[in-house]
C-alpha cells in the first residue's frame, strides 16, 4: 500500500464539485439542493414583486435543472 494514496472503503463517497462521487454512482450533495431552493424561493418573490421577469427567471432554472440531472440518481430531495 502506497503511503501517498490511502485506501477507503468502496462506500465512502468522494465530495466533488456539488456530488458525492461514488464507484458507481453520483448523488448531489443535500447542501446544494438546499440552496438552490432559497434562491429558487427569493426569485419567485422578486418575480412576483415585479423586480425580474419570466425570461430572467427561465435560465436560472434550467441551469439549476441541469445540475441535479448529472447526478445518477435522485440523492437529494427538496421540496419547493
Amino acid at each position: 500500500m502506497s503511503a501517498r494514496a490511502p485506501s477507503i472503503p468502496w462506500r465512502t463517497a468522494i465530495p466533488f464539485f456539488g456530488f458525492c462521487v461514488y464507484p458507481y454512482h453520483r448523488l448531489l450533495r443535500r447542501r446544494n439542493g438546499v440552496a438552490f431552493a432559497r434562491r429558487f424561493q427569493a426569485w419567485t418573490e422578486l418575480v412576483a414583486g415585479g423586480d425580474m421577469t419570466l425570461d430572467e427567471l427561465h435560465p436560472r432554472v434550467r441551469a439549476g435543472s441541469r445540475m441535479s440531472s448529472m447526478a445518477t440518481r435522485g440523492g437529494c430531495v427538496v421540496r419547493f
